[in-house]
């Protein structure tokens, strides 16, 4: 009895031996390639500005995401940051924020003309030309779109 146990296990050693490497190039060569961009949609401030004045604060901007959004500005009312502060029990990994003014996106995919902001609960510095448009929030382990937020004006045009 023990022997034939011990014959199988040695079988399945060897084929596991076998499989097991061809697995792991499949799964190497399966994955996306990693996109490049030639230059950056608008270019960050090489100083950084002080949004010290609170605009607004909003807990239901985003409808299925229990997020913070603080919009703040610089004192001269001239440069715009949003803060998206996610609770710590929030169960999904690596939340990024984009930016984006067109109508209302595809719930499966970033929008080409988005911007991305950063990482959730930093403060965001705002695109200069930004007025009116949308936060998405985007996890980068998941590669899913986790919510859209309602449309708002940074500032009155």
């Amino acid at each position: 009895m023990i022997r034939s146990l011990r014959q199988r296990h040695s079988r399945v050693a060897v084929v596991m031996g076998l499989l097991l490497p061809l697995a792991f190039a499949a799964g190497i060569a399966a994955r996306r390639p990693v996109p490049e961009v030639s230059e950056l949609p608008f270019a960050r401030e090489s100083t950084p500005h002080n949004y010290s004045e609170v605009e607004w604060d909003r807990a239901y901007l985003f409808p299925r995401t229990p997020a913070l959004v603080s919009l703040l500005r610089d004192a001269n009312a001239t440069r715009f940051a949003v803060e998206v502060s996610i609770p710590e029990g929030f169960a999904k990994p690596d939340v990024l924020v984009y930016w984006y003014s067109g109508p209302q996106p595809s719930p499966r995919d970033i929008p080409d003309d988005s911007v991305l902001l950063g990482a959730c609960n930093t403060r965001l510095p705002l695109p200069a030309s930004a007025q009116a448009g949308r936060l998405l929030l985007f996890s980068l382990a998941d590669h899913e779109i986790l919510d859209t937020s309602q449309l708002f004006t940074v500032r009155k045009p």
